[in-house]
């Protein structure tokens, strides 16, 4: 909790999906800094005694899908669907 009040930008971010089992969890969302591009993002929880152990986080920016494979891409995080629930 310290190290989330004091990060220096400003965070926005939209749930995607969350799933898991006991100790470990998963959160896949769109996250964007400072009011930057919408990129995607995942952080994996580990959890001990009903509390938050361990986070990783990962990010990346998306890229335009291949020709051959672009029916099946997902959406752009700032696009119409691109807040997935299910």
């Amino acid at each position: 909790m310290a190290w989330r009040k004091i990060y220096p930008a400003d965070v926005a971010f939209k749930l995607r999906q969350i799933r898991g089992h006991g100790n470990i969890w998963v959160v896949e969302l769109s996250i964007c800094y400072d009011g930057g591009v919408w990129n995607y993002g995942c952080s994996i929880f580990e959890c001990r005694d009903d509390k938050v152990a361990r986070e990783t986080i990962y990010f990346a920016a998306g890229w335009e899908a291949p020709a051959w494979r672009a029916s099946w891409r997902a959406a752009w995080p700032d696009e119409p669907g691109g807040e997935r629930t299910s």
